[in-house]
């Protein structure tokens, strides 16, 4: 039976295909930072920007909803705690987390991400 079976000991390097995605993403990013559509401040923007004022050692924790979608996609995290709800329906999550992992890790650098 294991004759069948994949040899998940051979690695593929998709370094470069990863490098070329890479890529694309941060021109969609760029992209979509410029614009304006008269609506207020996109996220594109508005993540990019707190990407680079958050301290690398913060507790981020997300609530649930489209500020989930757009932190997923435009936030980089760089040796960040990420704290989410396991569940869609927790509204209301990201608030008391932030508070918890204060509380908790006796750290002054803690952000909740979510729609008022």
């Amino acid at each position: 039976m294991g004759e069948n079976l994949p040899d998940y000991r051979v690695c593929l390097d998709q370094r470069a295909e990863l490098a070329e995605r890479w890529q694309i993403w941060h021109a969609e990013e760029k992209a979509r930072e410029a614009q304006d559509k008269g609506n207020g401040i996109n996220s594109a923007l508005i993540f990019r920007n707190l990407a680079r004022v958050v301290p690398d050692n913060a507790i981020i924790s997300i609530d649930v909803g489209n500020d989930t979608y757009s932190f997923g996609r435009y936030f980089e995290c760089v040796r960040r705690i990420i704290l989410m709800s396991g569940y869609l329906g927790s509204i209301g999550f990201g608030f008391p987390a932030a508070m918890g992992a204060v509380g908790a890790a006796l750290l002054a650098s803690a952000l909740t991400v979510g729609e008022v």
